[in-house]
């Protein structure tokens, strides 16, 4: 098959959260298997072609910024122009685009090939738990979800990464259930496993360390994560908490948000217990799951949540929310996950205080059983045979409607 993943993000420039990752690893997967895939994505600064691990990547436009309605009608139009490219080169079976921003724009104008979306979060959950630093961001947020859902239910497959994806965006297109099916995503099982380091790499000091990775944003919870401390440091007054991810200028009066947070965690007097790093490479992060002592996910939506299954390959014990993934991992009692109720900080800091106080004996079962779960049901290789075998039977069912 000769394919196109439409994604503004990817790796390394453009690694803004977990889209980035999920399309790295299903391009080099798709390679891999013999397949001629090409990656039209967002470029920083100047435009190129690089061939990548046996994927073509193509950066187009020069204008990253994130939170600019500008910026993104810029990419499409360069996206745009760079599938005419490729189409000109000869035929595309499968166009695979993000459903966030409406990236399968530019297969909608050509109407050539088969058009996949890979759904995140639901366009309502992602405006209403965002921060707005302005008026303009607002709008430009209600653009891209209609955007969104215009080419959503335009597609020939939606793919949801679990059932409560597949809820929260049908809950508000008209899909046809034909159209649908749920994929759980997979992750590299080789690189994320434990790996025991010298906490110094990370200049981490002793005491547990509560580990967050994610974007810096409200969705995600971290305004709670904050509030919980103090209640943690009186039972446990070494642990720090480690919070790492990219920071977005999404804070009151479009501020950085990280900024925010750390004054947040000064006022209520926890500012030295509270540690801020940026986005690190996969391989590092792998490290500093194996270093946590637990890791928290109080986010406010997911579609997947794959710092969860990071985290469980690397033999860790969680505290999360019930979003994404979350709701089918706890119905089979797996030990080692604690679900808090979104927005409840009492009960988020009930659950780190539960994980960290497990028994050494009670770690080793716990990431035991994780790291089997993990292997068994969220591989890159089985993931990405379940993709190619959508792909397949959508390019028949197109053959069969030609007849």
């Amino acid at each position: 098959m000769r394919n196109v993943i439409l994604t503004r993000e990817y790796p390394p420039e453009t690694t803004w959260g977990g889209c980035a990752i999920i399309n790295h690893d299903l391009a080099r997967m798709l390679a891999k298997n013999g397949h001629d895939i090409h990656v039209i994505c967002q470029g920083v600064n100047k435009e190129y072609d690089a061939i990548e691990e046996g994927v073509h990547v193509h950066r187009v436009g020069i204008d990253a910024r994130t939170h600019s309605i500008v910026a993104r009608m810029k990419y499409m139009y360069a996206s745009w122009k760079k599938l005419n490219e490729l189409y000109g080169e000869g035929d595309i079976d499968i166009i695979q685009a993000d459903y966030w921003g409406g990236e399968g724009i530019a297969s909608i104008l050509q109407n050539k090939s088969v058009l996949v979306i890979k759904a995140q979060a639901g366009t309502k959950s992602m405006i209403d738990t965002k921060n707005y630093p302005d008026f303009k961001s607002h709008f430009g947020l209600l653009v891209l979800s209609w955007l969104a859902n215009f080419v959503t239910n335009r597609a020939d497959c939606v793919i949801f990464e679990s059932r409560s994806n597949f809820l929260d965006v049908t809950s508000q297109l008209n899909i046809d259930s034909e159209k649908t099916c749920t994929i759980y995503n997979g992750i590299d099982t080789n690189r994320y496993r434990y790996k025991p380091i010298n906490r110094d790499k990370f200049g981490l000091p002793d005491g547990k360390i509560v580990l967050f990775v994610g974007r810096m944003e409200q969705i995600k919870g971290i305004d709670v994560l904050i509030r919980s401390i103090p209640k943690v440091l009186k039972k446990i007054p070494d642990a720090k908490f480690v919070l790492v991810g990219q920071d977005r200028d999404t804070a009151p009066g479009g501020l950085s948000f990280k900024s925010w947070m750390k004054s947040k965690a000064s006022e209520i007097g926890v500012g030295d217990s509270v540690i801020f790093k940026d986005s690190i490479p996969p391989v590092e992060l792998c490290s500093l799951y194996s270093t946590c002592d637990v890791l928290v996910l109080p986010s406010r939506k997911e579609s997947f949540g794959l710092v969860v299954v990071e985290a469980m390959s690397c033999g860790k014990p969680v505290v999360t929310t019930p979003v994404g993934i979350i709701p089918e991992l706890v119905k089979d009692n797996i030990r080692g996950i604690e679900v808090v109720p979104i927005d409840d900080v009492e009960r988020l800091a009930s659950g780190i205080l539960k994980m960290l106080s497990i028994d050494e004996n009670e770690k080793k079962c716990i990431a035991m059983e994780s790291r089997n779960i993990v292997e068994k049901r969220y591989s890159l290789d089985s993931w990405s045979e379940k993709i190619i075998r959508v792909y397949r039977e959508l390019l028949i069912k197109r053959e069969k409607i030609k007849r």
